[in-house]
């Protein structure tokens, strides 16, 4: 395998995101040579070259504006000094131009699930062809046996597991867990740590969620911000199964991926009408 993909396998097992910049087209004089590769990370690292010089310093500046677009396209690099309103200037007098493709390449979108019971092994299955990775933790050694469709995490201390968790930045998580102390610390660890997630879901009754709030304002002496958190997780489309409420969860979650305002939401409405969830 070229050194440049095994970067990107790297970059994106690690659920991060990079652009490959390739010179697909070279016309006149030059450095750059058609099939060159430079991989960028969001924080500025390159891997390769498309040549040098100027160029390369423009491509790697385009580069970084299309971490936020996550767009991939075709721009034109003109190495003369002349006017051609197909391509941009670069200032170099080489003579040609050089038409590069810049390809946004972003990982599976990560999803951690805290609790390898009935609900969670039914969201790990609904789940399984959205491509996204899928990571399943238990404190019960048995119950992630068997799991194929998902990464199965065996965690002997819960509090141990969240000394550093900066790898779940921008995923999905559910805590549904065998057991509501097990949830809390899930919760408070999460909350402690400051890790920005797209999403994190919570299988509770008021009653549950309400004792939870409680007790993490009265232990940390912080005020418990609601609009985190999902509680109870899923959409309200009825059903009190572990696979209906697994199917509530999985939509939830595709709701919050694509940024559907979805008005159904158990969250937005503060009733559990799906039966309790404790």
């Amino acid at each position: 395998m070229n050194t440049i993909f095994k970067d990107i396998y790297g970059i994106v097992e690690r659920g991060s995101e990079c652009v490959l910049i390739t010179v697909v087209e070279k016309n006149g004089h030059g450095p750059s040579q058609v099939g060159r590769r430079i991989v960028v990370t969001p924080d500025g690292k390159a891997e390769g070259t498309i040549g040098g010089g100027t160029l390369e310093l423009l491509a790697l500046k385009e580069a970084k504006t299309i971490f936020s677009s996550q767009e991939s396209y075709l721009k034109r690099y003109l190495l003369e000094d002349k006017e051609n309103p197909k391509g941009e200037k670069t200032g170099m007098l080489c003579g040609g131009e050089v038409l590069l493709f810049f390809e946004y390449i972003g990982s599976s979108e990560n999803v951690f699930i805290f609790g390898a019971g009935h609900i969670g092994k039914n969201v790990i299955k609904l789940m399984e062809p959205l491509d996204f990775k899928l990571n399943i933790m238990d404190t019960r050694k048995g119950t992630i046996d068997g799991i194929s469709e998902a990464n199965g995490i065996f965690i002997e201390k819960i509090d141990s597991f969240f000394k550093d968790i900066e790898y779940m930045k921008n995923g999905f998580v559910l805590i549904s867990t065998h057991s509501h102390d097990l949830d809390y610390r899930v919760l408070k660890n999460i909350l402690k740590s400051g890790v920005k997630l797209k999403y994190l879901g919570m299988i509770a009754s008021d009653k549950k969620l309400n004792s939870m709030i409680e007790k993490f304002e009265q232990e940390t002496g912080e005020k418990f911000d609601k609009s985190l958190l999902y509680s109870p997780a899923g959409l309200n489309i009825g059903g009190s199964t572990p696979v209906e409420i697994a199917l509530a969860v999985v939509a939830e979650i595709q709701s919050v991926r694509y940024g559907i305002d979805n008005t159904l939401s158990l969250t937005k409405t503060g009733k559990d009408k799906n039966g309790k969830r404790d």
